[in-house]
């Protein structure tokens, strides 16, 4: 594994390999976006908080959907789609 990828665990527990900025983007989820049951935050606040462009936020959000690690939901009415992590909390 590169210096620029770490894993974490999807969906089904198996590693998953992370580039740079989805490593950025999980950590700030997990540091930022903690809820009772759940981390989760808005590509707004992600990009304020890791100084990722919204425009790449949304591709790298993107990824870590297609990597099984994460998903997009609205988790409160009227509160817009927020970015929830898949794991046991």
């Amino acid at each position: 594994m590169s210096n620029n990828q770490d894993q974490v665990k999807n969906v089904y527990g198996k590693p998953v390999s992370l580039t740079e900025m989805e490593l950025n983007v999980y950590n700030s989820i997990k540091d930022w976006g903690e809820l009772d049951d759940c981390h989760a935050d808005c590509a707004e606040s992600i990009s304020d908080n890791t100084e990722i462009p919204t425009n790449k936020i949304r591709g790298v959000i993107s990824s870590l959907v297609q990597k099984k690690v994460a998903y997009v939901d609205e988790l409160f009415a009227g509160c817009g789609e927020m970015v929830i992590l898949f794991e046991n909390k």
